[in-house]
């Protein structure tokens, strides 16, 4: 008999706990991987896509026998996740390269990522948690559309304020 205490393990602990640690890593890696395929200096957008679409078809194949999970920090969730995110950056690398659109907003809040992460939590703690005990989860939708503009403006106006002042948080 198989021993699933391991899986126990993992699914008791937030992202996957000790082991679930492991498959993160493996995404920073297989992550930086693909970047590098991508700052070559011939065809890297080419060869981030190919990567990446390599990527989403090994997690979906990989699916129907071990299913997709974040909770456990599946392979198949470390692949998709890595593919979906390649084809974005590609999606978006061709609308400014090619189309010369701009993403200035993009640009702001990624000047400060962790605290506008930080303060997401928290801002959303604040808008969610009076309705907690009332509601739950049958809050109705066009609360939480409120609840979701209310967010991202009080975000981007974080975001750009700072980006104004040039106060920048970083690792």
């Amino acid at each position: 008999m198989l021993d699933r205490s391991w899986l126990a393990t993992v699914l008791a602990a937030p992202h996957g706990g000790m082991l679930g640690s492991l498959s993160w890593a493996a995404l920073l890696i297989l992550s930086t991987v693909l970047a590098d395929l991508y700052h070559r200096q011939k065809g890297g957008s080419v060869q981030l896509l190919a990567g990446s679409s390599l990527s989403i078809v090994l997690a979906l194949v990989l699916a129907t026998w071990f299913g997709i999970s974040k909770n456990r920090v599946s392979a198949t969730y470390i692949l998709l996740s890595m593919g979906l995110s390649g084809w974005f950056f590609c999606l978006f690398h061709l609308l400014v390269d090619r189309f010369h659109l701009n993403f200035s907003l993009f640009s702001v809040w990624g000047r400060n990522p962790l605290i506008l992460y930080v303060l997401h939590l928290l801002l959303q703690g604040l808008l969610t948690l009076p309705f907690a005990d009332s509601l739950g989860a049958l809050t109705p939708p066009w609360l939480v559309f409120i609840q979701v503009v209310l967010l991202l403006s009080v975000l981007t106006f974080i975001a750009k304020t700072l980006d104004r002042k040039k106060m920048y948080f970083c690792i």
